[in-house]
């Protein structure tokens, strides 16, 4: 993909039509190679777009998902989002528009040239409010144009039943366990498990459709949400509740305290030192200060034993100032 419409690249050879200019769209590829595809997405899922402007991927709500579109897998029962004008066409590019992540396929025909424009809206850090949007704007940049469309999702891997009901500004399709609305800027038919429609756009018009993602039953669908310590937890579409105040954290300890709560833990404790040393003559001495350890006499009477409580040998030595 390019990011500049100076760098478009034509669709794949196989995805090309015949070159005569009759009336009628030429029948589209069951299968389009990966390569010839585009990635938007809301940084919690993605969907990708075909150079003859087919949705033929989506999971929805998150990356692992079920799919509500996965024709790019099975072209008969996996479900696919398709914009196409019912007219022969000349050729198609697709790019980027520049510094964002609106993917924009353009399709020249005989009678014009029109945009296919796609994108999701990211999801801001800790907004509860976010609705999981896939957005599609047809326009027509050059002449006039009749074109079609068909939206036929098939949940879980198409193994879900769902059925269509009408609202004011489109249709839903409801399934047990995902709900979708689809808004519209002309007028939707329902064709079975399908949506369709047919629009004609002069030279600047242009069509709005709006995939919105609702939970099961038409619920609010939970959406990961990112704080700023990078970790992520389902939320749902509505406000948070206001957080109370915040806890102070503990004082930080100074060395010498984490030292003495290390040995109080491990059972260890400090004999305090005397200036009399209880091994006797036998414990070595200065002019000024005498160790005294806490080795006693044993039970024999031999200077030097440890006692029970030393048994491990390890003698407790420390220092103090020697009494006049």
């Amino acid at each position: 993909m390019h990011s500049d419409p100076d760098g478009e690249r034509p669709a794949a050879a196989g995805a090309e039509p015949a070159d005569d200019r009759t009336s009628g769209p030429a029948p589209s590829p069951p299968y389009l190679p990966i390569a010839e595809h585009g990635v938007i997405g809301d940084l919690r899922t993605a969907a990708l777009v075909g150079t003859d402007a087919r949705i033929d991927w989506f999971c929805a709500p998150r990356f692992d998902s079920p799919s509500v579109f996965g024709a790019l897998l099975d072209s008969e029962r996996g479900g696919v989002w398709t914009v196409e004008p019912d007219c022969a066409v000349a050729s198609r590019r697709q790019f980027y528009f520049p510094d964002t992540n609106i993917l924009i396929t353009r399709v020249l025909t005989g009678e014009g040239m029109v945009e296919v424009q796609d994108f999701m809206p990211v999801l801001r850090e800790r907004d509860t409010r976010h609705r999981q949007r896939l957005v599609r704007r047809v326009v027509s940049v050059r002449g006039g144009m009749r074109l079609v469309t068909r939206i036929a999702p098939r949940l879980d891997y198409g193994r879900a039943v769902h059925r269509v009901e009408r609202v004011a500004d489109g249709v839903r399709f409801v399934s047990d366990h995902l709900t979708l609305r689809l808004a519209a800027g002309t007028a939707l038919t329902v064709d079975g498990p399908d949506a369709t429609a047919g629009f004609s756009l002069a030279e600047g018009e242009a069509v709005l459709f709006v995939l919105e993602v609702e939970g099961a039953g038409g619920g609010a669908a939970a959406v990961p949400s990112a704080g700023r310590d990078g970790r992520t937890s389902a939320t749902a579409t509505e406000p948070a509740p206001a957080a109370g105040p915040r806890a102070e954290p503990p004082p930080e300890r100074t060395p010498p305290e984490r030292a003495a709560r290390g040995r109080a833990a491990r059972g260890r404790t400090t004999r305090p030192s005397t200036s009399a040393c209880r091994r006797g003559p036998a414990c070595p001495s200065s002019s000024r200060t005498r160790r005294s350890c806490s080795r006693r006499p044993s039970a024999s009477g031999e200077a030097g034993s440890p006692s029970p409580a030393t048994a491990d040998g390890g003698g407790r030595w420390s220092t103090a100032p020697r009494s006049p």
